[in-house]
């Protein structure tokens, strides 16, 4: 069986598959952004590019873990699980509806957290997580243990970043 980390640079395959097929076309065509629900604030806005994501991250997901939902996309599998995937497809909808449509938008992130319960009354606890970031396409990876930086090439593949975390005194920048 993998351990928390691997299960979640797979998952993260599919999060940069996803993103280039749904996501980065909004981006680069300055189309296609349809809003079906404004929600109560800004921070509520759902379109249909959110809608997609998370059904196309959601469906495999939950075919090993039937209860992982997403903010749009609720399971009731959930109260009868131990182990789920939380997925917000689109994080900062409303600020990247806002700019899509500019030179300067602001990227959307997909967020992913791996959840586990010790039993039916206990509350989830996130185990590993990521966070991909659709417009330069990098994601940090963690189980809280182990943390990576990964980007996607342009075959559309994944790879691990190298990076050497630097302390203030010595820099002011992060190697990458």
């Amino acid at each position: 069986m993998e351990d928390n980390y691997t299960q979640m640079v797979h998952v993260l395959e599919r999060v940069a598959e996803v993103n280039r097929v749904v996501t980065l076309p909004c981006i680069q065509r300055k189309t296609g952004l349809k809003i079906v629900s404004h929600g109560q604030n800004h921070g509520m806005i759902v379109t249909e590019t959110d809608l997609n994501v998370s059904k196309s991250l959601l469906n495999p997901l939950r075919a090993i873990y039937p209860g992982s939902f997403s903010e749009e996309d609720d399971s009731a599998e959930r109260l009868k699980s131990r182990e789920i995937y939380q997925v917000d497809p689109i994080d900062g909808t409303g600020d990247f509806v806002d700019t899509y449509q500019s030179s300067k938008v602001m990227g959307p992130t997909t967020l992913v957290s791996r959840l586990t319960r010790g039993s039916l009354t206990d509350r989830f606890a996130p185990i590993a997580g990521l966070i991909f970031d659709a417009v330069h396409e990098i994601a940090l990876v963690s189980d809280g243990n182990e943390i990576g930086l990964y980007r996607v090439r342009t075959d559309g593949k994944i790879e691990e970043v190298k990076f050497e975390r630097t302390t203030p005194e010595k820099t002011d920048k992060v190697k990458i």
